[in-house]
């Protein structure tokens, strides 16, 4: 059963803003390249902090954000990087929605290493008024946070009008709702409760980050120049399914590590994930909460819809699909679960969408960079945990 865990995930996270001196982020902030001097000035800055001091460090952020920042990420992650005394450093403000209206923000710092290196500071601690941390909700996506005569006024991204284009869901599919992953890239959860499946779809209902590269060997398939994440360009309904994400980026935590930790929280309708989580992967029932978290223990299950690759051959599993004659739900249900441990090749289309076969017990759990596995055995603990550029 893929879980991620929610300390984990608070402990170490991806960094997207650089976090300097006041005239070094405003310089950032419009300056479209950077040069040799900005990247040497940050190596080479002496901080005036405890870097072993959680409330040390959170100061000295929290003092240079302006007085309104955008969290861009759907998960409540506000991400963040900076440089001291030689050693880079990244981390995360979160206001989880599970408990961020009882006045908590997450917060967590790290210090980011090479492949060889040995991470030395690794530290979290939920904030809330005994700290001195004031959380104030606004409205359901507005949040102010004061701590030390100052307050900033935190926007969780409005995501409310993003809808799919006509004819971008197939019958019977429904959204679940729209996604801002930390790579950049926009998508939208879909499920289809007939055939028994989530798909993410990309959002191109704007500019799109991304150039598109196509498969030496699938000529449905394109992946991602910058982000390497692999997509089947279904022209039945004109949209692009994400399909594969690069395993050296899951072992790495970066940018682009796949959307299962940027689900659309903020936009989940009742208890639409939940059902359509217990009625893919039925051992869920009565085990989560409408998000997706579990009842009896932290933790919160994985929809990773596509495969995890080594190499862009592997993705030619997914062309497959439509090569063996597989149309509608059929075709998008292989889309979702090809290149698993349990390869569509092994089932036909009624095994397939069978009670039987989706509850199934799997193996025992396993690292991803060990190999890839069916989704409900995928461990996501050490994955989610830390993430660097």
């Amino acid at each position: 059963m893929p879980i991620r865990s929610k300390l984990l995930a608070a402990l170490f996270s991806l960094s997207l803003t650089c976090v300097q001196t006041s005239a070094a982020l405003a310089e950032n902030q419009t300056q479209p390249v950077r040069f040799i001097e900005d990247y040497a000035a940050q190596y080479n800055q002496q901080l005036d902090i405890d870097i072993t001091d959680r409330l040390s460090v959170f100061d000295f952020l929290f003092s240079h954000l302006p007085g309104k920042v955008t969290v861009l990420p759907t998960e409540g992650y506000y991400y963040f990087q900076f440089y001291h005394d030689g050693a880079h450093f990244a981390g995360n403000m979160r206001l989880d929605i599970k408990d961020r209206d009882d006045g908590i923000l997450h917060f967590a710092y790290y210090s980011v290493v090479s492949e060889y290196g040995q991470e030395f500071i690794s530290n979290y601690k939920p904030l809330n008024a005994e700290d001195g941390v004031k959380v104030t909700k606004i409205d359901d996506l507005n949040y102010s946070i004061s701590f030390a005569e100052k307050t900033v006024d935190f926007a969780l991204n409005d995501l409310r009008d993003q809808k799919p284009k006509t004819n971008q869901l197939a019958p019977d599919e429904v959204l679940i709702g729209p996604m801002w992953d930390e790579s950049g890239i926009p998508l939208f959860l879909v499920h289809n409760p007939k055939d028994r499946y989530f798909l993410y779809v990309l959002n191109e209902n704007g500019f799109v980050p991304e150039v598109y590269v196509p498969h030496n060997y699938a000529s449905d398939i394109v992946i991602g120049s910058r982000t390497a994440f692999g997509y089947y360009n279904d022209q039945v309904h004109d949209r692009k399914i994400l399909i594969g994400v690069k395993s050296s980026n899951v072992e790495g935590n970066n940018y682009y590590d796949g959307p299962f930790d940027q689900l659309p929280d903020n936009f989940i309708k009742g208890d639409s994930l939940k059902d359509a989580l217990e009625l893919v992967y039925p051992d869920l029932k009565g085990q989560i909460d409408r998000y997706g978290n579990f009842n009896d223990f932290e933790g919160r299950f994985v929809i990773d819809a596509y495969h995890i690759y080594e190499t862009s051959d592997e993705l030619i599993a997914h062309q497959d699909c439509k090569d063996q004659g597989l149309v509608g739900g059929p075709l998008y249900q292989c889309l979702s679960f090809a290149g698993f441990e349990q390869t569509y090749e092994d089932l036909d289309a009624e095994t397939l969408t069978s009670d039987e076969t989706l509850s199934e017990e799997p193996e025992a759990d396993k690292p991803v960079q060990d190999e890839q596995v069916a989704p409900q055995s995928k461990p996501k603990e050490d994955q989610e945990s830390k993430k660097t550029e």
